[in-house]
C-alpha cells in the first residue's frame, strides 16, 4: 500500500490510518476524505506530516476540501452501537470487494 504523505510501499500490516483532522473529532474519524494509509515513520513519529497531507489531500479533492473538513469536525456526533458496526460492515465489505 502507498504511503499518502511519503509515497513509501509497505505491507498493510505496517501501515495506519492517517487522519489529517485528528480522531478527537467524531464527525471527521471516519470521513473518507480525512482517512488514507500513511506509513507508521509519517503518522506516528513525523505527527502525521500535516503539510505535506494538507497538499495531497487539495491535489485529490480539490481547494475545498481543508475547509469541508475543518467544518465538519466541529459537528456534535453521539455514536451509537449500531452506527458503529454500520461502519465497520461498510468497510468490511469494501476490503473484500
Amino acid at each position: 500500500i502507498l504511503c499518502f504523505t511519503c509515497e513509501s510501499v509497505k505491507p498493510v500490516a505496517e501501515m495506519d490510518c492517517g487522519h489529517f483532522v485528528g480522531r478527537q473529532h467524531k464527525a471527521t474519524r471516519f470521513h473518507e476524505k480525512n482517512c488514507h494509509p500513511q506509513c507508521r515513520y509519517c503518522n506516528r513519529y513525523n505527527e502525521g506530516r500535516k503539510d505535506v497531507y494538507a497538499v495531497r489531500l487539495i491535489e485529490r479533492y480539490g481547494p475545498n476540501v481543508l475547509l469541508e473538513l475543518q467544518e465538519e469536525k466541529n459537528k456534535i456526533v453521539h455514536w451509537t452501537h449500531e452506527d458503529l458496526k454500520t461502519v465497520i460492515d461498510t468497510y468490511k465489505a469494501k476490503l473484500e470487494s
